[in-house]
């Protein structure tokens, strides 16, 4: 498989990213009114220039996937909003009596910083040295994810998740597991 060459693919997904980007974070800044223990996260660079995409980007060994390159270059190259509540107020005994509070709710969107993608890179390589052992379907199924996947979030775990880029025009986010490679999976068709 040769080298890629960081492009960015005309692209048919009429996705506004910075408008995206505004509404989640007001999203996210909104959740500071939320009564009790709430932790919020607001990271958002600006997007990557050319030169800062070719540079980090070029020379990989998967091409980068439509989604990605427009994300890279018209969102954000680095993007952690997230909040994490803790509902313990006596008000908030109707919606307790709905949902088990004990660890909380929240909701995080992280993709990049790309320049930690040549990393990722490298490391599913390594984690997926395991699978090219195995004969099993999975596993051969698993490989395929690990060598096709490029990562776009690394998790404080290890796990990763990745985008198959694909002409067909979907474009799968594949959850990759480090500690147990086998079990990668599709989190989402497109």
């Amino acid at each position: 498989m040769g080298k890629s060459k960081a492009t960015i693919e005309s692209a048919a997904d009429p996705l506004d990213y910075q408008a995206w980007l505004s509404r989640a974070w007001e999203f996210i800044d909104g959740c500071r009114m939320l009564p009790d223990d709430v932790s919020i996260i607001q990271v958002v660079r600006p997007p990557a220039t050319k030169t800062e995409f070719h540079r980090s980007l070029s020379g990989l060994a998967r091409p980068v996937p439509r989604s990605l390159a427009r994300w890279f270059r018209e969102g954000s190259s680095d993007c952690d909003l997230g909040y994490h509540w803790k509902p313990q107020s006596r008000g908030l005994s109707p919606l307790q009596r709905r949902a088990a509070f004990r660890f909380g709710v929240g909701g995080t969107v992280r993709i990049g910083p790309m320049c930690e993608v040549c990393l990722w890179f490298d490391l599913c390589e390594m984690w997926s040295e395991s699978l090219a052992k195995r004969t099993d379907r999975r596993s051969k199924q698993a490989l395929d994810f690990w060598k096709s996947a490029f990562p776009f979030c690394a998790f404080s775990d290890g796990d990763m998740l990745g985008v198959i880029s694909s002409d067909a025009g979907m474009e799968p986010v594949v959850y990759l597991m480090h500690d147990s490679p086998a079990d990668a999976f599709i989190v989402a068709p497109d």
